[in-house]
């Protein structure tokens, strides 16, 4: 009997007690501005690329001339490329020289065997004045020796090389556009550059799965006006389908994958010439003006991203109901907190009663929004609150979504340009 007047008199206290110090120390709810934020870059896919071709290609100058082109959006691109210091500055420097027309052949050095370059670039866009990053990309420069070397200490390399071009979202194949045009000239019949070369790239691309792009570097060699491009273009894309390696390559891919013919000109018309030996020699006094050199990335980009854009919004979305979800929650301290509070008011008696004055039940989901509902108006404040963080999150997924939607618009645009100019640039398979 005692000892039951004591357990009723001293449990109060304790209540009391703990409720004092769970008020004085009881963490303030802190506001998360950044709600759905994790969410949001944990949805930002990275599609890897892969470049190749034989060496003296210009897979370097291609790069390091769209990389110039794609540092700040324009009126017409609402996108624009961010890596690291160190790449933007090695970029800047390949372009630096390969642009100064004082040096007739001054070009950057090309990749050796040791020298497999691995990029990752940031594709951005600007929202309310902030950047967002919408895509990323990791794009391997891969160089022309390991496709022909056959020693065998490149072995380790070579492997590493297939396994990376089979892993591939994109391929980006560079074709020699001076080679091209020596074919052009060649009447014997001989087995030529040209066919040495496509019997190389056609072996590395048969176990590829995303979608290629061929793209025809000095394209400035050719000659001719702008308006006569479709006709050089489609006089190339002739001659490579004469090349029965190529064709059926074609035949094996292009039934699953849309397979591109992009000429491009890393300084544009005008800045270089071929000399009597042969060589490209730059012309004194001539403005790099780079030709088509964002063309290759805005036709792989769209097409690797439909087919991967249903996984990311159910995977988006999976995410973020995830991170609302527990932001909803109310934390256990705060359920405590207010049983703990409320069991020393009188009017709550007969709620903690109903569970025999088990504390631990009522600190239940169901029982706290109970307890709650008897403090109205801080329940109602933290209600106001969360909703305003709920709706901000979700104007920040909505931008997020138009942002990533207008960049993929704006490259698929410039591909619809191309394909309008240039029917040839589509590559067509058909039986020989």
């Amino acid at each position: 009997m005692v000892a039951g007047i004591l357990v009723v008199l001293f449990v109060p206290l304790v209540l009391l007690f703990i409720g004092f110090a769970v008020r004085r120390f009881q963490p303030s709810r802190r506001p998360n501005p950044r709600l759905g934020m994790d969410a949001l870059a944990a949805n930002v896919p990275t599609f890897k690329i892969v470049a190749l071709g034989l060496q003296g290609s210009g897979k370097t100058l291609l790069l390091s001339s769209m990389y110039q082109q794609l540092l700040m959006p324009t009126p017409s691109r609402s996108y624009y490329l961010v890596t690291s210091h160190e790449d933007s500055a090695r970029l800047r420097e390949q372009f630096c020289i390969m642009a100064d027309s004082s040096r007739p052949d001054g070009w950057p050095e090309g990749t050796t065997q040791s020298q497999t370059r691995h990029y990752k670039f940031s594709v951005q866009t600007q929202t309310a004045g902030d950047p967002l990053e919408v895509l990323r990309l990791d794009y391997l420069e891969y160089p022309g020796e390991l496709l022909t070397d056959t020693r065998p200490a490149s072995a380790e390399a070579q492997q590493r090389f297939h396994q990376d071009v089979k892993a591939a979202d994109a391929l980006i194949c560079i074709l020699d556009g001076q080679v091209i045009l020596e074919q052009r000239r060649e009447t014997s019949g001989r087995w030529s550059g040209l066919d040495n070369a496509l019997s190389v790239l056609v072996e590395n691309l048969r176990a590829s799965r995303g979608p290629i792009t061929f793209v025809i570097t000095k394209w400035d060699l050719f000659g001719g006006d702008v308006d006569d491009d479709q006709t050089k273009l489609q006089e190339v894309s002739d001659l490579l389908m004469s090349n029965d390696q190529f064709r059926q390559l074609l035949i094996l891919k292009g039934g699953r994958r849309i397979v591109r013919l992009i000429p491009a000109s890393a300084v544009g018309t005008g800045f270089a010439r071929l000399d009597a030996s042969g060589r490209v020699v730059k012309i004194a006094n001539r403005p790099a003006q780079p030709t088509n050199v964002d063309v290759p990335l805005s036709a792989v980009v769209p097409d690797v991203f439909a087919q991967a854009e249903a996984t990311l919004r159910a995977e988006l979305r999976a995410q973020l109901a995830a991170e609302y979800a527990a932001h909803l929650r109310i934390p256990p301290w705060q359920r405590l907190y207010t049983v703990l509070d409320l069991a020393s008011r009188p009017a709550t008696g007969a709620v903690l009663q109903a569970f025999g004055g088990n504390i631990g039940a009522a600190v239940g989901g169901t029982t706290v929004e109970l307890l709650l509902s008897r403090r109205a108006e801080p329940f109602q404040a933290w209600q106001a609150e969360v909703q305003r963080e709920l709706s901000d999150a979700e104007r920040r997924e909505a931008a997020f979504a138009e942002a990533r939607t207008r960049v993929i618009k704006d490259m698929q645009d410039r591909v619809d340009e191309i394909e309008t100019r240039l029917p040839a640039s589509l590559l067509t398979p058909h039986p020989g």
